[in-house]
């Protein structure tokens, strides 16, 4: 058997080419590894900028994480979750609750930053790299039970 015919790659193959069709949490995983792929790169590349012009790295992550906010809301929205947004909250209430979810991101990363960088003098760069794996299982579950959660209408139309 090759890889090619192996049925696990289909289905890896189906649940990124074809989002609409699946919903599991397992292909929502795959997408939203993708997905964070690009916001991460996105979040990556500018706090970089900003440390090598020397800004304050607490600083510089709360300007990349605000940039990669906006980039990960569509592609989780239009293509991680699906068809299901379009059963829940208008995208101004899914994106205020989204922000919500974002800020604790955003605050995992500042206490791992205060403590790794300022307390025992890692270089920031690590620390962001390091802090990557806790905050992509924050924003999948976070994507999927909360921001476009179907049954969570409190925020609804």
């Amino acid at each position: 058997m090759t890889v090619l015919n192996s049925t696990y790659l289909k289905y890896v193959l189906n649940s990124i080419i074809h989002p609409r069709y699946d919903n599991s949490i397992k292909a929502q995983a795959i997408r939203q590894f993708l997905s964070g792929c690009v916001a991460t790169l996105c979040d990556f590349f500018i706090f970089w900028f900003y440390i090598t012009i020397e800004l304050d790295p607490l600083l510089a992550a709360i300007c990349s994480a605000s940039a990669s906010l906006v980039v990960n809301f569509f592609i989780t929205r239009y293509y991680v979750i699906g068809e299901i947004h379009k059963q829940t909250k208008t995208v101004g209430a899914q994106f205020l609750v989204y922000v919500g979810t974002a800020l604790v991101s955003l605050a995992i990363f500042q206490i791992l930053l205060l403590v790794f960088h300022y307390w025992l003098d890692f270089d920031p760069l690590y620390v962001k790299i390091a802090s990557i794996p806790v905050v992509y299982i924050w924003t999948l579950l976070s994507s999927r039970f909360i921001v476009f959660n179907k049954n969570n209408n409190k925020f609804a139309n």
